[in-house]
């Protein structure tokens, strides 16, 4: 099964960057034999763009007016759900980044 994103044309372009990344998260994720059984939407959001905001952090797009808000809300605060997260979240903004060095997209600086 092929599953599509679409990310809005409203968005400026360093947006669009981490709407399309905080989805491609979701793939590795959260794909159904990767999800833990425990977790809910949730979680998977705050894991989905704690990831997009290390990635753009590593492409020099600043995200966190829009990431620590929604990582906020979806959390309900929680420093414990985020926490949580943290070794899944690491280690797939470093598979995402790998993979843009990868292609040359993410160039030093």
């Amino acid at each position: 099964m092929t599953k599509v994103a679409t990310v809005t044309d409203r968005l400026d372009e360093a947006a669009a960057v981490k709407a399309l990344v905080h989805e491609l998260a979701q793939v590795p994720l959260h794909e159904p034999n990767q999800i833990e059984t425990h977790a809910k939407r949730e979680r998977c959001e705050v894991e989905a763009e704690s990831v997009a905001y290390l990635v753009c952090a590593e492409l020099g797009l600043a995200s966190h007016t829009y990431s620590f808000p929604y990582v906020v809300s979806w959390s309900a605060g929680d420093m414990k759900v985020v926490t949580a997260t943290a070794d899944k979240v690491l280690a797939c903004a470093g598979e995402i980044v790998a993979a843009l060095e990868q292609v040359g997209t993410l160039v030093a600086a």
